[in-house]
């Protein structure tokens, strides 16, 4: 565990709200262990304190907020911080959400309602280098979304840049056809229409549907 080779814990809480920041700041108070905290109100924000601030051991990151949400801030340390472990707070924990946290190597994911004492135990496990398991997530769960995660990423990969970017493009809301994006890409529907073969092919899909379940659960580069 990080903490042996420190000791106080860099902890940071990633939150567009000041009043909920403060708040987890108070209630560390009582974690017993420790600890100096750095605030930050969204991953861009917390990309630049931690270049002054130096190594986080553990980030409680906010899914939802501006610039940078939870999802990308999530990636974002998973490929900058390596070292660096992190749990998901958030109101919504549908299981779309718990899903998509996970897939981006969440160490837990937790109801911002949660106590205190739950709070203490996801962050004792997640130092620790193990899964939080409460009745969101599941160790059979975590380990699922890893190696979906993994297989996800291999078949994102493969796609061509344009092919990337007519996912990106036919998985927006305010684009109804493949006439809608071949305008907004600058290409025919003909060519519009064998991006979406290859994609289905590549990416292993049948449908308009499980396209879009493959960008809502998965963070895409």
């Amino acid at each position: 565990m990080e903490q042996s080779g420190s000791a106080v814990l860099r902890i940071a809480v990633v939150d567009d709200h000041p009043l909920f920041r403060q708040g987890v700041i108070r209630v560390l108070e009582g974690w017993g262990k420790p600890h100096m905290v750095l605030e930050a109100a969204n991953g861009v924000d917390y990309e630049e304190r931690c270049k002054e601030w130096g190594h986080v051991h553990l980030a409680l990151v906010d899914l939802r907020m501006p610039e940078r949400d939870g999802y990308e801030t999530l990636s974002w340390i998973r490929r900058h911080q390596p070292r660096t472990v992190a749990l998901a707070i958030s109101f919504d924990t549908g299981p779309v959400v718990v899903m998509r946290a996970m897939r981006c190597r969440a160490y837990g994911v937790l109801c911002k309602t949660a106590l205190p004492t739950e709070l203490f135990s996801a962050m004792d496990s997640a130092l620790r280098k193990h899964v939080f398991v409460n009745e969101l997530v599941t160790a059979q769960l975590w380990h699922s979304c890893q190696a979906e995660a993994d297989q996800c990423e291999a078949c994102w990969a493969a796609l061509t840049p344009r092919e990337k970017e007519f996912v990106r493009c036919y998985t927006r809301t305010d684009v109804d056809t493949l006439v809608d994006v071949a305008r907004r890409m600058g290409i025919s529907r003909h060519t519009a229409e064998t991006y979406r073969r290859n994609v289905y092919r590549k990416l292993g899909l049948h449908s308009d549907k499980e396209l879009m379940h493959f960008v809502l659960t998965n963070q895409l580069d």
